[in-house]
């Protein structure tokens, strides 16, 4: 199967992908001819994706922390909103890396109906090391009738070993 799959990016700002397309082979960024099918991503103000637009014109919009400072804003992801009009919620905790710079971990992830209502939720707890070291966390996952949890600890599971926690295993950590 010979596919052609052209990378075409913003003309004003080089380094902003604006979109994947499968193309014939005589295709080009610059007319916009040849395209079979293809996703187009959009951008905000600050240079955020704030849209993408799937092969058969659906939709998926971010949305961005707007109290956070100026310069962390286009990077907080707070919202993601599906074709379907589904979403899901991000929230932060900031963690300080000493005197002047912070790091942000989702504190909490939340699934939606397009009517508001909460499918699944996700409480993320994370002990913090040296600088910005992880070195035990918790997740627990709420679905509507019961919570699980999965916790790891770096002194009790060494060098990426599983963490077992409420019955239920996750890898990989």
């Amino acid at each position: 199967v010979q596919r052609t799959f052209l990378f075409c990016y913003d003309t004003a700002i080089p380094f902003l992908l604006s979109s994947i397309n499968q193309t014939s082979a005589s295709a080009s960024c610059l007319s916009g001819s040849g395209s079979i099918r293809g996703v187009v991503f959009k951008y905000d103000s600050k240079l955020s994706l704030s849209s993408v637009y799937d092969p058969a014109g659906r939709v998926t919009t971010f949305s961005y922390e707007s109290g956070a400072e100026a310069g962390i804003r286009p990077w907080l992801l707070t919202r993601v909103t599906y074709p379907t009009q589904w979403y899901t919620n991000y929230t932060y905790a900031r963690a300080s890396l000493g005197t002047e710079d912070s790091v942000f971990r989702v504190r909490w992830q939340s699934f939606h109906t397009d009517l508001g209502v909460p499918i699944r939720q996700y409480g993320y707890e994370f002990q913090s090391g040296a600088g910005a070291s992880v070195i035990a966390s918790t997740i627990k996952a709420y679905d509507g009738t019961a919570q699980h949890a999965v916790s790891w600890a770096e002194e009790s599971n060494p060098a990426g070993a599983t963490g077992v926690s409420d019955g239920v295993a996750g890898a990989g950590w």
